[in-house]
């Protein structure tokens, strides 16, 4: 049987799977059971800030210590006032700067490529050049089209900057001229969540023979909806805006509904198991930091409501 392990994109909002595999590491500890997690998934993958806790993962840190990146060190970063372009110079640059988070980030990932990793990763960017979600795979050793190294090539921090270090509005894009591309946010359109890629992936290596387990893993979620006479009022500008918030969040059950549907059908060896929690609108912030402990404890309720399922799942021996 195959594992894999799919974490959504979420900006600081990564603190709650990042709490509840921490978690589950715990309760695996308790049981004798020292497997680590790298090692216990055949594939990570991840979008954003999924690509941040996937990578760190590979790169062989406990989940007790890559949740610690999320709630010490990226809490820290997203809070210090210090890093927003827009408040004191540069509005027109994005609201942080991305070195800050890529020196942070370079301590704690692999110093290698894709290759270097323990796990074999899947992660997601967006290339406005192309306007194609990509994804970018640890083990493909092709060079591209328009040029630049191959995937398993890339350092690791390039990709994860890539697909977490540039979202618009919070950061600049990643400008490639080697690939002649131009990256942001690998959420930032129908792949915040990569569960469907990652079974369409299982199924083009030939997993699904022996079977598969995904195990999927969200940052929270609020319910969209609001009442008719409400909906009826909203101006122009707000549908734009909640067009932009809500497409991250739209595209789960879509994509669920779409694995049900047809490739669960035609290879009942592909079972998903997914991890998510609701959250009220007012903390559902991509930076969010004031609102970091009660992520946490978001984070912790699911462990409590869920660590046992997964275990189950995952047929963790």
């Amino acid at each position: 049987m195959k594992r894999i392990l799919q974490v959504d994109g979420g900006g600081i909002m990564g603190i709650i799977p990042a709490v509840f595999l921490a978690g589950l590491e715990a309760r695996l500890l308790e049981k004798g059971i020292t497997t680590p997690l790298y090692e216990l998934f055949d594939l990570m993958s991840g979008s954003s800030t999924g690509a941040v806790l996937t990578a760190a993962l590979a790169s062989g840190l406990t989940a007790e210590q890559a949740s610690k990146i999320y709630t010490e060190e990226g809490v820290a970063l997203f809070a210090d006032a210090v890093h927003r372009n827009w408040r004191f110079r540069r509005p027109w640059r994005g609201k942080y700067r991305r070195k800050d988070f890529v020196e942070e980030f370079r301590r704690h990932l692999s110093k290698g490529t894709l290759a270097d990793l323990h796990c074999r990763i899947m992660i997601t960017a967006v290339s406005i050049v192309d306007f194609r979600t990509h994804y970018l795979k640890s083990d493909d050793t092709r060079r591209p089209s328009r040029g630049g190294p191959a995937d398993a090539e890339i350092r690791v921090i390039d990709a994860v900057a890539r697909s977490g270090l540039s979202a618009p509005y919070y950061f600049n894009p990643v400008d490639d001229p080697a690939g002649k591309q131009v990256w942001i946010d690998g959420g930032s359109f129908t792949e915040n969540c990569s569960a469907e890629e990652c079974m369409i992936e299982a199924v083009d290596r030939d997993w699904h023979e022996e079977g598969v387990r995904l195990l999927s893993l969200g940052t929270g979620h609020e319910d969209p909806s609001r009442p008719y006479d409400k909906a009826a009022k909203v101006e122009s500008w707000r549908v734009v805006r909640d067009y932009v918030n809500e497409a991250r969040q739209r595209c789960v059950p879509r994509q669920f509904e779409r694995i049900d549907r047809g490739l669960a059908k035609l290879a009942p060896t592909l079972q998903y198991h997914r991890v998510d929690i609701e959250v009220p609108a007012s903390i559902n912030a991509l930076d969010g930091a004031e609102h970091a402990k009660t992520y946490e404890e978001l984070g912790r309720q699911l462990v409590e409501g869920q660590a046992e399922a997964v275990e189950a799942f995952l047929e963790v021996q």
